[in-house]
């Protein structure tokens, strides 16, 4: 439950008919908390091998995630911007450039896919699901565990992450 890289609360069960995983509680304080523009990079550097430490674990009999279409993708996230530019005009013009991006930035992804590519994902990995203990970070929360493409956990965590503000 902890290594060089990985640190995590202790599991002691895993109950699979709520698909949760029980564990021993560390002392910390939320990351989100903690995070500044002083040590944002230290944590964030913690964060990544994290991320790196599960997508090379050798978990078995994890659900497959499918591969998200990239065009499904997009028109998802543009109707998700739309929305968010009716709920929050003064945001609209933000929210214009941050589709413009979206759209750029899919112009570049190809619609194949490697399944070898394939490894283990946390399913929920953003800041929210770390503790600050000392200068360590922990990472919980392994109910979502699965199989399937290493970046939906980063894009979920530089998502979650750019609505942070840091220098």
């Amino acid at each position: 439950w902890r290594t060089a890289v990985l640190r995590t609360c202790e599991p002691l069960a895993y109950d699979a008919s709520i698909s949760t995983v029980w564990s021993i509680g560390v002392e910390g304080r939320p990351l989100a908390h903690v995070i500044d523009d002083a040590n944002h990079a230290h944590y964030i550097e913690q964060a990544a091998a994290h991320l790196v430490a599960v997508h090379g674990s050798n978990a078995l009999d994890l659900e497959v995630v499918e591969t998200i279409d990239p065009a499904e993708l997009l028109a998802d996230c543009l109707k998700k911007i739309d929305k968010l530019g009716h709920a929050c005009p003064p945001s609209r013009d933000t929210l214009a450039l941050m589709a413009a991006q979206v759209q750029g930035l899919a112009g570049r992804v190809t619609g194949t896919h490697d399944d070898s590519r394939r490894c283990v994902l946390h399913g929920d990995f953003h800041i929210g699901q770390m503790l600050a203990v000392g200068g360590d970070v922990y990472l919980f929360d392994f109910d979502s565990l699965a199989i399937g493409d290493a970046e939906q956990d980063l894009a979920e965590f530089v998502v979650a992450a750019s609505f942070m503000a840091f220098g």
